[in-house]
């Protein structure tokens, strides 16, 4: 499979369509690609009723001891990141243990358009022995709205001050001189004056038994931030090099750069330190054992990567050098001797673009005291972060938590998977011994992420949540929990982070007042930014006021290569399950990429500025739309980032009704005096750019082009296809978007979704073609086809007999028939203009499709309707409990409350 790709460090938009290639439009009216959008009301679109196979599961969670306790007590604090159904709770929560109510604290972050909660951090106290467990039920309570935390005294003496977080870091200078630097965390809340503030220290949970603090210095001050100049120049590499290779060609005309280098040295190139010990005419010569220096791993090296050499650095001389941000989390629980410190180190403020190279210690009780995790070098591209958690004094004793996968389903955190699906436990060892024999997402690693994103292929990387990640929800093992853990830490190192510059008077959003300094970046605040290409993304469609700060030291090609069209959802369900803001931020800075890095042009399928129009092939449209659809549902309510991330998902949902002439769903804004082409609404920006000028009578939800009609096509009766697939992709996550509560999606998915539903039923069709590999979608004459009987006498004459699944499809979890049928799921209930019924469709492809073999091994499209047919019974029981529920419990708890 082909590709088109380009890089900020690789982020590849798939297909993105350039304006040379497209028609320009007028930039007279409101929307402008120059400057931010209108303020345009925010709607609010009640969540459409989803359905539920028999009575609702049980919301409980069971807590058990992983026999790792060591000297920690046994009764320790425990909080818990909880999704809730909507409507179940009008205000709180509080949690019963064993079947005992105990005092609870409830950070709440999110509630249901109803106002009832959705998303809270639950804190409290539960006794676990070596082996024991516990199950943990929600029950109703009102919410202290009084309750206060520790403040700064309290949280600056707390186990008597004893603990004191420090990150030791030491430069590359080559000569012996120290170049090294501590960042503390002590230093930043001591300044603190105890108000909250987005550029310095403010809480994430606060209440009498949990106090968690974000602690970091985001003011024009950044006064611990830190980094180093490089003083010697960097060179290229010319050929790809296997992992063995003790050569290095480099692209340079002559020895020019290579003699100002002092041999032996250190160079990095990608995410691996080698030495070398000298050079002939441009090849440099790796010294034996040079491979994978200071603990790093010896990796294929691609063409084109830069050379760096790892000596002569010195001290950042001026604020743009000194790239390096630290942060802390700490989390303090009264009662309880330790404190949980969360370490983070980011290289993303776009006014100090450059590489860095260094090697640090963490320590936790001062400067004297031992480190508790040290890293020898560690190469951080611009664009990437890294997270490690300790704990100071007691940990409390690492426990399994079973998230109940069939209450996480009636909450609607998750799709409808097949819940009669059993794992087979040779996929989890599988999967756990490749996790093991990785990097297993330590700082700088990939884990058993794909890191050449655009690779072709099924992957278990994909889908709307990950397989892996199904895989522990499936299982909940305590291993694949660590190997989940391992896989959301590495989304940090994908070179895909851009935070506005520090003290920007620029707005976030043109709803308020918000300063955009400091927060993800904004295409409010820079409309025409365009994160395409190499950092620091110097493109002509981007304005100076709008671009990044030039380059000020080394920027070098990672081992990444993101790409939309491949972008697997790495920070969703970690965040939902965790709790960690870590998380949440690094959902909310994928988002903000998709958004910035369309053509910010005036093109007819380009973002337009600041409307952060999602572009490219379906596929990269489906995983963006999915990322950004989450981001909206999940987070917290009335913070800037909601409102910044919601006018763009109703952007994108608008733009697409009028390219659609949808007037049915929610954003109808005809501008009847406004002439043509209109940009004085977002419905007729959609319909008088980017629609066209004939009727989408079979609803395809792309146009495709001349580049995908292939093989299985009459060429002579076809001038343009697309992928079916690609645009199942996109129907999975305007599904999933609905169930997300997000019903500004209903309008365009059901029109969308009539398409399947033709190709399912239609008498014209043949519906095995579902899972073709293209689909024709316009005439000779580069009109769309206006009848099924035309599409499917576009395809050759075996095509068009075909009676049933591609060879070897028939029980394959990534071949396009499975992808359908999972898509499938989201059809019933729904109908097509002339009548056409989406349960018949889902029907009819779940009986053609009876195997389940590949789905044991891997259940990510594994879905099922939430709304089954009657008498569909295949993977029912969707709302059993789990086995160790014991819904007496529950019982014995209401009772007590």
């Amino acid at each position: 499979m082909m590709h088109r790709r380009g890089y900020f460090y690789g982020f590849a938009l798939a297909v993105l369509l350039s304006c040379t290639t497209q028609s320009p439009v007028s930039a007279e009216g409101p929307i402008l690609p120059t400057a931010p959008q209108p303020a345009f009301p925010l709607k609010k679109v009640e969540p459409p009723a989803v359905g539920q196979a028999g009575p609702a599961p049980g919301n409980a969670i069971l807590i058990e001891d992983r026999k790792r306790r060591g000297q920690a007590p046994a009764r320790a604090p425990r909080t818990i990141s909880r999704t809730f159904a909507r409507g179940e709770f009008p205000e709180c929560v509080q949690a019963a243990v064993a079947g005992v109510p105990t005092p609870t604290q409830c950070d709440v972050k999110t509630r249901w358009p109803d106002g009832t909660l959705r998303h809270a951090l639950v804190s409290f106290w539960a006794e676990l022995n070596d082996g024991g467990h516990a199950q943990v039920d929600f029950l109703p309570h009102e919410c202290d709205e009084g309750a206060t935390g520790l403040d700064r005294d309290a949280m600056l003496s707390f186990m008597g001050g004893r603990w004191d977080p420090v990150l030791e870091v030491n430069g590359l200078s080559g000569d012996g001189t120290d170049v090294g630097f501590r960042a503390k965390a002590r230093a930043i809340l001591s300044r603190w004056d105890g108000s909250e503030s987005a550029d310095g220290v403010r809480y994430w949970m606060k209440g009498p038994i949990a106090t968690q603090v974000i602690v970091e210095d985001k003011s024009v001050e950044t006064r611990e931030d830190f980094g180093w100049k490089s003083s010697l120049p960097s060179t290229t590499l010319d050929v790809g090099t296997p992992v063995a290779a003790m050569t290095l060609k480099t692209r340079a005309a002559d020895d020019t750069v290579l003699r100002q280098w002092q041999f032996p040295m250190y160079v990095a190139v990608q995410q691996e330190v080698l030495q070398v010990c000298g050079y002939e005419g441009v090849t440099l010569t790796v010294c034996p054992g040079g491979r994978g220096a200071f603990g790093t791993r010896p990796v294929v090296l691609g063409a084109a990567s830069g050379i760096v050499p790892l000596t002569g650095w010195t001290r950042a001389p001026e604020k743009s050098n000194r790239s390096l941000h630290p942060i802390w989390v700490l989390t303090f629980y009264p009662g309880w001797e330790g404190v949980r410190v969360e370490t983070i180190v980011e290289n993303v403020w776009l006014d100090r673009v450059q590489d860095q190279f260094y090697g640090f210690r963490i320590l936790l009780e001062g400067e004297k005291a031992p480190a508790v995790y040290e890293k020898g070098a560690i190469v951080h591209n611009f664009g990437a972060r890294w997270r490690k958690s300790h704990w100071v004094g007691h940990e409390p004793a690492p426990v399994r938590i079973d998230h109940n996968l069939p209450y996480l389903i009636h909450s609607r955190v998750v799709p409808n998977y097949d819940l009669s699906i059993k794992m087979a436990q040779s996929a989890i060892v599988a999967q756990l011994k490749n996790f093991n024999a990785s990097d297993r997402g330590e700082p700088g690693g990939t884990a058993l992420w794909q890191p050449n994103m655009p690779a072709a292929g099924g992957r278990q990387d994909l889908g709307l949540i990950p397989g892996l990640y199904v895989a522990y929800m499936y299982t909940w093992d305590p291993s694949m929990q660590d190997l989940f853990e391992g896989m959301a830490a590495a989304s940090g190192h994908v070179p895909i982070h851009l935070r506005e510059t520090p003290g920007s008077e620029r707005r976030f959003t043109p709803y308020d007042e918000t300063p955009a300094a400091g927060r993800v970046v904004s295409v409010d605040a820079r409309p025409t930014f365009f994160a395409y290409g190499t950092a620091p993304f110097t493109r002509q469609e981007t304005r100076p006021q709008d671009a990044a700060s030039p380059a000020v030291g080394p920027v070098r090609r990672s081992i990444w290569t993101p790409d939309a069209a491949h972008q697997p959802e790495m920070a969703y369900l970690p965040y939902a399950l965790m709790g960690d803001w870590y998380y949440l931020e690094e959902l909310q800075f994928w988002s903000a990429l998709a958004l910035a890095t369309g053509n910010p042009s005036q093109c007819n399928w380009c973002r337009h500025g600041s409307m952060g129009l999602l572009t490219g092939q379906s596929r990269a449209q489906a995983w963006t739309f999915r990322t950004l659809a989450m981001t909206v549902a999940i987070t917290p309510d009335a913070t800037p980032e909601k409102t910044y991330f919601l006018s763009k998902f109703q952007n994108n949902i608008a733009v697409r009704e009028g390219a659609q002439d949808i007037q049915d769903g929610h954003f109808y804004e005809p501008a009847p005096d406004c002439a043509k082409p209109c940009r004085d609404t977002r419905w007729r920006l959609g319909r008088d750019i980017y629609g066209t000028s004939d009727r989408n009578t079979l609803q395809y939800f792309e146009r495709g082009g001349p580049a995908f009609v292939d093989g299985s096509m009459d060429k002579t009766k076809v001038s343009g296809a697309a992928s079916p697939w690609m645009m199942n992709f996109f129907h999975m996550s305007m599904g999933m978007a609905e169930e997300l509560g997000l019903g500004e999606v209903s309008g365009i998915r059901r029109f969308f979704a009539a398409n399947l539903i033709w190709q399912l039923q239609h008498p014209d069709f043949n519906p095995y073609l579902a899972a073709a590999y293209r689909i024709p979608t316009y005439d000779p004459e580069g009109k769309y086809f206006q009848t099924w009987a035309a599409v499917l006498d576009a395809y050759i004459p075996q095509f068009q007999t075909q009676k049933n699944w591609a060879s070897g499809s028939e029980d394959c979890a990534e071949c396009y028939s499975n992808m359908a049928r999972g898509t499938s799921s989201w059809l019933v209930g729904l109908t097509t203009p002339d009548g056409m019924s989406g349960t018949e469709a889902f029907l009819w492809i779940y009986g053609k499709m009876p195997g389940r073999k590949a789905l044991v091994n891997d259940p990510k499209y594994a879905y099922l309707p939430r709304n089954p047919p009657e008498g569909f019974t295949a993977g029912t029981a969707q709302a059993r409990n789990p086995g160790w529920y014991k819904q007496e419990l529950t019982k014995l708890a209401l009772g007590r409350r």
